[in-house]
């Protein structure tokens, strides 16, 4: 099974932690400092199709209220794309892993 990582800041941790754990995906947390010494949270979960959904919603609720989130698959950095193009990217991410 493919994983995602997904950055947000320590202050979004609880709800987004939340909304996974509530779907029963396991969520791995590895914490770090950025440049501006903010603190990154990067969230890491399987990839399936309940996570794709889950991520192109929390995705356009963030874009929204204009706070950070950005997501890497693959070692490829996935930001300031619509909520549709996202979901449509993680859709296929998975079609071709399977």
């Amino acid at each position: 099974m493919q994983h995602i990582a997904i950055e947000v800041t320590e202050r979004d941790i609880d709800e987004l932690r939340s909304e996974f754990n509530n779907r029963n995906i396991k969520v791995d947390v590895v914490r770090s400092n950025g440049f501006d010494a903010s603190s990154i949270v990067t969230l890491i979960v399987e990839l399936s199709p309940v996570t794709a959904g889950l991520v192109a919603t929390l995705y356009g609720i963030r874009k929204r209220s204009e706070k950070h989130i950005k997501l890497k698959h693959r070692g490829i950095e996935i930001k300031g794309v619509s909520e549709a193009a996202l979901l449509k990217i993680l859709e296929r991410a998975e079609k071709l892993d399977n």
